[in-house]
């Protein structure tokens, strides 16, 4: 029995050894390439790059529904999966790889909505034996089908079968081919991973008890052995693909959830595991309590996406959204580049592709010297989280728009210079061709009256300083991305500059040696910046025409009103939190009642000071009297998941926290003289708490709509048994709201469809578009718009 055992384990290792460098000869099938790493030996990738100069060239693009898949490509065609907008159902796809066109689709399952901001489909890549793909669901349902013509050969539920746990954002792990065996984590309670006899889906092995959220395993030789490497939430565990004996178990993490960590196979029994904030290396030394030898560990390579690549005793990979190289034996950073920006990359012999910032594909040097870029082309309107294939010498990408195939071509001449187009670039000129550079810049600087410079529509944004690396980020960069800044050569001078709309005004910021996040120096006029997870200063610039209202800037007048707080203890919610409440000049002296206006999230007075737009309208005499309480987002008030439900977090504002405010203060109690306040991701809550209990508000303000159109018309269709009632709304966005390029969400056309809907089922709607910024400035100005709106005199 034993020896039966091991001549079968023998022969698992042999198909192995086959598959990987037979069948697999230049083909990218599954997820990180043929060796699990994200790598392709310049032997296998044949001839592709030129050791001179040489360009990308475009094969073709097409859109395809939304989905994280990757392009898994073998036998003439890529396979990926999407979402189909247009019956939505989740699709297996394989396209021509030489033209795109597509040779068949087979469906997968009803499909997937994405949560939490995520885009609706499928996340995992499919994996491609021989002539048959295997493709994993959202949902839970596996798919064998014929490479050919996509016919189904098998399919299993891994949640009704094994017991499998659906992730939150939907199973999302690659199934991995081990000989005969396909193995798949599936996450299941003595199920964790499973092997499946690949030719008919039958179990032949289930282990573990491990809680599996979006861990691929992979194959590695480790102490001679060729074995299945599988990660939990915790634990590296090493598996006999054959039989599903556990070979060795280690925990590898501080924390006790790593939910997106996944593991590298290095030489010399090296095993590297994303452990995010982290990367930690291990070496194997062999089966005991302790099977792993922790080399280093440190937070050099922390891209929560991005799995690092290996070369030549180095490894490559990002840093937040930097491309970074890293000494393999130390842990130490090599370099550090802002460029090309991206969320993932691959190695072809010794180049980096990446599929970096803004849709541009970008080949870069694998080299410990330094960023060398070799190659750089924009092959789509936004960037993906998704990782490049490289199959049949062209690269293949994907977004949750688009698939495009490019291959490598000729180097594109650079453009003479045209003449400048405006006096800063005179300027700059002239200082390029100067010997006395630095004189002419600090004579350039000592001139100007204001920073930045503005030239009509062209705004130049000027640092000046000695610093390895400056970016500029803000409401005119798209996303929160950070945009670097040019230098003129041999001095500290850098710029950049951009064309804004007459009459607009925008927020930024410069981010300096990759890490500070500081205003302009040159600039004194400095807002909070617009969102919680950063603690810093921006600047703005406002362009002639743009009208600054007074009641943007600090109160200094000598009726202000006052601030205090109070725990509510919530018993639909069974959780307490601090609410504060602003009362108006004389509400001590008066015996009179007052409106009220609730605002989803205390940082409107933490950061916007609220209280000081307040005490301007009420001295302007453009706002009547009025309390205000500022109370925490839904995920303030505990629970999974962002909180508690949108309906329990509804019902706690409409019903405890207005009666806990009437028993505190003297309060009118009209729904008339109630309205609710939010903004960017509380929009959502505030608008189903407002048309959920009209008994209780009259309307509610929504700012700067941070929501895709599929997660607006679900919570329409969650509000189409809401009471009858026409209240009063005023959705406000601005000319330079956020994009959010890689998940697809627009804040400007959120909010100019939210309040075309509004206005279609019969509500008053006020607000529209302003020619401002996202940020405090805007959200200040269209405040003291509200409180006249909502609360006249």
């Amino acid at each position: 029995m034993i020896a039966t055992r091991r001549l079968a384990c023998w022969l698992t290792l042999l198909l192995i050894a086959a598959a990987c460098s037979v069948a697999e000869a230049g083909d990218w099938r599954r997820w990180r390439g043929p060796h699990d790493d994200g790598t392709l030996a310049a032997g296998e990738a044949g001839d592709v790059f030129p050791p001179g100069d040489f360009g990308l060239e475009r094969v073709w693009r097409r859109s395809l529904g939304p989905g994280y898949s990757g392009v898994a490509v073998a036998g003439g065609l890529a396979v990926t999966l999407f979402a189909d907008p247009a019956d939505g159902q989740d699709y297996v796809v394989a396209l021509e790889a030489a033209s795109g066109e597509e040779r068949w689709r087979h469906r997968i399952d009803a499909g997937f909505r994405g949560r939490d901001g995520a885009e609706d489909g499928p996340l995992a890549w499919p994996t491609i034996d021989g002539d048959v793909v295997y493709a994993l669901g959202p949902k839970g349902r596996l798919l064998a089908l014929d490479l050919a013509g996509g016919r189904r050969l098998w399919s299993v539920e891994l949640a009704q079968a094994f017991g499998g746990k659906q992730p939150h954002f939907g199973f999302t792990a690659a199934p991995l081919v081990a000989g005969e065996v396909l193995v798949v984590a599936a996450g299941g309670e003595g199920h964790a991973w499973i092997g499946l006899d690949k030719a008919s889906g039958e179990l032949r092995w289930a282990t573990g008890d491990d809680w599996i959220e979006y861990h691929a395993p992979v194959l590695a030789t480790l102490g001679g052995r060729r074995q299945v490497v599988g990660l939990s939430n915790t634990r590296l565990v090493g598996i006999e693909p054959a039989d599903g004996t556990l070979l060795w178990s280690q925990r590898y993490g501080r924390r006790d959830r790593h939910s997106t960590a996944q593991v590298v196979p290095l030489p010399d029994d090296r095993l590297l595991v994303t452990a995010w904030p982290e990367v930690v290396v291990f070496r194997y030394r062999g089966a005991g309590e302790e099977p792993l030898e922790e080399l280093w560990r440190n937070e050099s390579l922390n891209g929560r996406l991005a799995v690092p690549v290996y070369h030549r005793g180095y490894l490559y990979g990002f840093a937040g959204s930097f491309l970074t190289c890293v000494d393999a034996a130390t842990g130490e950073k090599a370099w550090k580049s802002r460029p090309p920006g991206g969320s993932g990359l691959i190695r072809v012999g010794d180049r980096l592709v990446i599929f970096g910032r803004g849709g541009e594909v970008v080949v870069v040097e694998a080299t410990p010297e330094g960023y060398r870029e070799r190659a750089r082309l924009a092959v789509a309107e936004r960037e993906g989280v998704t990782y490049p294939s490289f199959a049949g010498g062209m690269i293949f990408v994907r977004n949750t728009r688009d698939v495009a195939a490019l291959r490598i071509g000729r180097a594109v001449a650079a453009e003479k210079p045209a003449r400048p187009a405006n006096a800063f670039e005179a300027f700059v000129r002239e200082v390029e061709g100067a010997r006395n550079r630095r004189a002419l810049v600090d004579s350039f600087l000592r001139r100007q009256e204001r920073f930045p410079i503005v030239e009509g529509e062209l705004v130049h944004f000027v640092f000046h300083g000695r610093v390895e690396d400056v970016a500029i980020g803000g409401s005119m960069v798209p996303g929160y991305d950070e945009e670097e800044l040019e230098r003129i050569a041999d001095t500290d001078l850098y710029y950049k500059t951009y064309r804004l709309e007459p009459g607009s005004r925008v927020e930024y910021y410069f981010a300096v040696d990759f890490e500070h996040r500081i205003p302009d120096p040159l600039n004194p006029r400095r807002l909070p910046y617009e969102r919680g997870w950063w603690d810093f200063e921006v600047s703005e610039v406002a362009l002639p025409g743009y009208a600054r209202p007074p009641w943007v800037d600090a109160y200094r007048g000598a009726r202000a009103g006052r601030l205090e707080s109070f725990e509510h203890a919530s018993d639909e919610l069974g959780a307490a939190a601090e609410v504060t409440v602003y009362l108006p000049p004389g509400y001590d002296e008066s015996d009179a009642d007052y409106p009220l206006l609730v605002v989803v999230d205390p940082i409107w007075q933490q950061r916007g000071d609220l209280a000081s737009v307040v005490d301007h309208r009420l001295e302007q005499g453009a706002a009547a009297p009025l309390v205000v309480a500022f109370v925490p987002p839904r995920s303030g008030w505990g629970g999974e998941q962002g909180g508690p439900s949108r309906e329990g977090f509804a019902r706690l504002l409409a019903r405890e926290l207005v009666g806990a405010l009437e028993g505190r203060y003297r309060l009118r109690r009209e729904a008339s003289s109630r309205a609710l306040l939010g903004h960017v991701a509380n929009v959502a809550d505030v608008l189903f708490a407002a048309r959920s209990h009209p008994e209780v508000f009259a309307g509610a303000a929504l700012l700067s709509i941070e929501w895709s159109p599929d997660r607006r018309d679900e919570l329409f269709a969650r509000l189409e048994g809401a009471p009858p009632a026409r209240q009063t709304f005023f959705a406000g966005w601005n000319l330079y709201d956020r994009e959010h390029r890689a998940g697809g969400v627009d804040l400007r056309s959120a909010g100019a469809a939210l309040f075309d809907r509004l206005r279609r089922d019969g509500h008053r709607v006020l607000g529209g578009e302003a020619r401002d910024a996202s940020g405090w400035g805007s959200w200040r100005a269209r405040a003291g718009e509200i409180l006249a709106a909502f609360f006249p005199p």
